[in-house]
């Protein structure tokens, strides 16, 4: 009798307990320390809501056109490379103004910059007006709420471009029609120039930075001729010795201002100093790091140095590393970092050639440099076509922050659902991976921290909405019988 009474005190907790971890979402529902944890009941919902779409989702991983349909509704956080068709329409083909002159355009060449104009349409953009109404369809259909599209423009070019999201949006089927797209842009740099032609093009797209705070960075496009990938280190060099004399240039303000660039802000209040202390700055940070540093046994912590380039997004692409030797691509990455100072890698298809692969990978984790990912196209020996997911896995696994995009050879503007449900079939991605890609992308993204925050609340309702709406089919068709 005691050993039955026994039996049933340890099974009825048990029993307990698979009811809250079996309950409401399967195997895969909120666990009972979960449901002790102080979670609201809107937050113990979406937990079941995600679990139950990460089962539909390894139901259908096999399943392209299922797997295609779930990724393009799925919200995405940002694409950040969205190539226009004619995307080397680089700034200095633009006039001051930020637009041909009418001579100019009838001629097709800008004075400036023989035959850069040739690349733009009658109203002086570097791609037609239709063109980005495709981009925009596209992204308020795919539920993606941000994108850097490169192209060097105007703000008076940016503002034509702006009139047209309201015009596209009306033309779509809610909810799509009800979506926001943040739109920002990215100077481009042709690669394909050595020397001071490169210079200029760089000193250019920085021209075009400065001009507009819609222009978030520059982007420096892959070389499609041998001369310009073996320009590569030249080039990063050139970067270098700008970044260097930007240096010297501030530091020789700061002396003939008598420093006063470099002073601390005024001293607060006695009511605010008794409220929160103030934060130390110049030597007197120095010397509380050091005092910290004392005190626990610890070195202290060298100042970040301010930045003076502009964001900057190096591509690395399978065409880079294409029919060239080790010696000609070895530390072209670790180059990118150190001397091109890139605050974003695109594709990183050289890490295999780093002498310290994993110094570097440390490097990007350590130093908030994000890499774009794509799917690509690999030809086997049977001559059939395949798809993988190129650098992801290695990048993924390091902790490296990832943005995932359409592909270094995609123009238009690409098909960034696709790329999810092919990342997703190449390695048995779950839903909970695809949603994390999803906001990683704003982190990989060239926003202030006050424009992230703005983007991931988006994101946030965007997810909330999305995930009611799949559980309910779930529920409705019975898709997890």
């Amino acid at each position: 009798m005691l050993a039955t009474l026994f039996s049933a005190l340890i099974v009825l907790p048990l029993l307990s307990g698979c009811s809250l971890i079996f309950g409401q979402g399967g195997p895969f529902g909120p666990t009972a320390a979960q449901e002790d944890s102080g979670l609201s009941s809107e937050e113990r919902e979406a937990l079941v809501n995600e679990s139950r779409i990460n089962r539909y989702v390894a139901r259908i991983i096999d399943d392209p056109t299922s797997l295609s349909v779930f990724a393009n509704q799925m919200p995405k956080g940002a694409d950040v490379r969205v190539i226009p068709t004619t995307p080397d329409a680089a700034p200095s083909a633009l006039s001051p103004e930020g637009a041909s002159s009418a001579d100019d355009a009838d001629a097709g060449q800008d004075s400036d910059n023989p035959g850069g104009a040739a690349a733009e349409d009658a109203t002086g953009l570097p791609f037609s007006e239709d063109e980005y109404r495709v981009i925009l369809t596209q992204a308020l259909a795919q539920r993606i709420g941000y994108l850097e599209v490169v192209a060097g423009l105007s703000p008076e070019q940016i503002q034509r471009l702006d009139s047209i999201q309201g015009q596209v949006a009306r033309g779509l089927s809610e909810p799509a029609s009800d979506f926001k797209v943040t739109v920002n842009f990215l100077a481009p740099v042709d690669c394909d120039q050595a020397g001071e032609g490169f210079k200029e093009a760089l000193g250019a797209a920085i021209d075009c930075f400065e001009a507009s705070d819609r222009v978030v960075g520059i982007i420096l496009l892959p070389a499609t001729t041998d001369e310009g990938r073996a320009a590569f280190f030249e080039q990063m060099d050139a970067i270098d010795l700008l970044d260097q004399s930007l240096r010297e240039a501030s530091a020789a303000a700061g002396e003939a201002t008598g420093g006063t660039e470099a002073q601390a802000p005024a001293e607060p209040s006695d009511e605010a100093a008794a409220q929160a202390p103030a934060e130390p700055s110049g030597d007197e940070a120095e010397l509380s790091s050091a005092d910290a540093a004392d005190e626990e046994g610890a070195e202290p912590e060298e100042p970040k140095e301010e930045r003076l380039l502009p964001p900057l997004s190096i591509t690395i692409d399978d065409a880079f590393i294409a029919g060239r030797g080790y010696d000609a691509l070895l530390d072209s990455m670790t180059a990118a970092l150190d001397r091109g100072h890139a605050t974003r890698i695109d594709f990183g298809a050289s890490i295999a050639y780093e002498a310290d692969a994993y110094g570097l990978l440390r490097h990007l984790v350590e130093g908030g440099v994000g890499v774009t990912v794509a799917p690509r196209s690999v030809q086997g020996l049977n001559g059939a076509l395949s798809s993988d997911a190129g650098t992801y896995r290695l990048f993924s696994s390091m902790g490296v922050g990832l943005a995932v995009t359409t592909g270094p050879d995609a123009m238009g503007p690409g098909d960034l659902g696709a790329a999810f449900a092919q990342l997703a079939s190449a390695h048995a991605l779950t839903y909970s991976d695809l949603k994390a890609l999803s906001y990683s992308a704003l982190d990989v993204a060239f926003l202030s921290s006050e424009q992230r925050d703005e983007q991931r609340a988006l994101l946030d309702e965007s997810f909330q909405v999305f995930e009611a709406t799949i559980s309910q089919m779930i529920d409705d068709f019975q898709l997890l019988r």
